[in-house]
């Protein structure tokens, strides 16, 4: 059976965090757009990942071919 990569919300907002916790330590963001940022994306990534996750793979992954006739 082919394993399909799984995306999921909470690693996104893991990945997000972390870029997050990097930008504020190098001074590129303070640490209260950080947080307004975080609020707003855990708001809104579990509500768009699907949908995007939903398009890519209907646009790059072709459907399973059912296996030839005997």
């Amino acid at each position: 059976m082919k394993q399909e990569p799984v995306l999921s919300a909470s690693g996104v907002l893991a990945v997000v965090g972390a870029l997050l916790g990097f930008l504020v330590s190098h001074g590129v963001l303070s640490a209260t757009q950080s947080s307004t940022l975080t609020q707003v994306l855990a708001t809104v990534v579990p509500i768009v990942l699907p949908l995007i996750v939903g398009w890519v793979t209907r646009k790059f992954v072709s459907p399973v071919q059912p296996p030839p006739a005997p």
